[in-house]
């Protein structure tokens, strides 16, 4: 992790902004002091106003320094994936939250020509309400959204008065009002969906599932185009009908229909065996679960692609699947399994699944079927093709420890440790990345942890 990003002191700070910056924390500790019981009911309501607006000012500063991170190129000089990944280190923030961050500088916040020239916010007059704290993020991120879904083909100045409406109208409404307000511009600007071009609807398609939650399940978004929506219509009608074909009514409920199918059209197509491979294995299902769980029909597995799914869910899907038994330590660590060959075998990457889970650098989030596999000790110095010597690395990670001076190594805990170049790391501290492996969050004595990184 790009622990140095994070280390800068507030003593390194220009006397200017830590002058500031210590200021307003200081006008932020006598506010939360601040003697309520003498005020009258609209003086509370004053104030509740007045600290929302200065709350709402925040954003345009974060807009500034974004851009300047972005200008500076700052992901690469300590080696962060992009600016959002850096956020994300430096800030102890969820990447969405991170992207979410820079999406909103990119368009809200300040730009320069090549020249020099000040050529202000891509949405002028969202980032002055914004810089007058006269509307929320929320506000901004709806407008943001409408001008993205807006057709290419309308003129800049219809363009710019629709930003300037929905800009003034924020001021005044909440935001699900305002959402609906944008829709209703939306409709007026292209009523019958001629100024909709191909181009439009393919810069709109997408299909998110999100997070799994506690629960085990996971929300899914997005929007289809039109030809894939008649896809999937036409496998729905055939996989999801309300009626059976004996005629008696299917007591799911459509949505329940529609998941169901969802789920036999996957499980087909993977039976099929015409998906392509990725990583050398064949697209399938990839379980990891304990010998304990696996014993009392209980607990969960963990799939390769970061998820759980419950072991009694498991065995029955894995009533016609092939098994590949997998025997690891109290640590975690898979027992040998190596051949005398420089890829690793489809047998070794399963074996590195379990043990690894994803990604090893500390604070990789990538889940092992995204991931490659490296040699720690590499295989044209002598470096066998066996699990001791192998390790887990997505792509972006990978090329640190080729091209950035990263050094990996097996821990003595049966955990993969990074240690950072000086430059980003002046300790050079070993550390794990515990986001696969959650014991490691609530061990009192983890696998040397990555404490006190960014």
């Amino acid at each position: 992790m790009s622990s140095s990003a994070a280390a800068v002191a507030v003593e390194d700070l220009p006397d200017e902004v830590s002058s500031l910056l210590a200021e307003h924390a200081a006008m932020m500790a006598r506010l939360q002091q601040l003697p309520l019981a003498g005020l009258s009911d609209a003086g509370v309501m004053a104030v509740v106003r007045e600290v929302e607006r200065v709350h709402r000012m925040k954003p345009t500063v974060d807009h500034r320094l974004i851009v300047e991170m972005e200008c500076r190129s700052l992901a690469t000089v300590f080696l962060a994936r992009g600016t959002a990944g850096l956020l994300s280190e430096v800030l102890h923030l969820d990447i969405q939250e991170a992207r979410a961050r820079v999406r909103a500088a990119l368009v809200r916040g300040p730009r320069t020509s090549f020249t020099g020239e000040d050529l202000g916010p891509l949405q002028p007059a969202t980032a002055a309400a914004e810089a007058e704290g006269s509307l929320s993020p929320r506000h901004a991120d709806i407008i943001a959204k409408t001008m993205h879904d807006l057709p290419a083909s309308l003129d800049a100045e219809t363009v710019g008065a629709a930003e300037q409406t929905l800009a003034a109208q924020a001021c005044a409404l909440r935001p699900s009002e305002l959402a609906k307000a944008a829709e209703r511009l939306m409709a007026y600007l292209d009523p019958d969906g001629r100024e909709t071009s191909d181009a439009d609807r393919a810069r709109r398609r997408g299909f998110t599932i999100g997070r799994q939650r506690p629960d085990g399940m996971s929300r899914i978004s997005g929007e289809l185009d039109p030809m894939t929506r008649a896809l999937v219509d036409a496998a729905f009608s055939a996989a999801a009908r309300p009626v059976t074909e004996d005629g008696v009514p299917d007591p799911r409920s459509a949505a329940q229909r529609h998941h169901d199918a969802l789920a036999t059209l996957c499980r087909n197509a993977l039976a099929g065996g015409e998906l392509p491979s990725n990583r050398g294995l064949p697209a399938t299902v990839v379980v990891t679960m304990g010998l304990a769980d696996l014993e009392r029909r209980a607990g969960s597995a963990s799939t390769a692609s970061g998820g759980t799914v419950p072991v009694r869910d498991v065995l029955r899907m894995a009533a016609d699947a092939k098994w590949l038994p997998c025997v690891l330590d109290s640590a975690g660590q898979v027992l040998h399994l190596g051949q005398g060959q420089r890829l690793a075998s489809p047998a070794q990457r399963l074996a590195l699944y379990a043990r690894d889970r994803g990604c090893t650098r500390p604070g990789c989030e990538m889940p092992a079927q995204w991931t490659q596999v490296h040699h720690l000790t590499e295989w044209q110095h002598g470096g066998p093709t066996d699990l001791h010597n192998l390790a887990l690395a997505c792509p972006f990670d990978h090329r640190l420890i080729t091209h950035e001076g990263f050094t990996v190594r097996m821990g003595s805990h049966g955990r993969i440790e990074w240690i950072a170049p000086r430059h980003v790391d002046p300790q050079q501290v070993p550390r794990t990345n515990p986001i696969h492996h959650p014991p490691d969050l609530s061990d009192p004595d983890p696998p040397r942890c990555h404490r006190g990184a960014a």
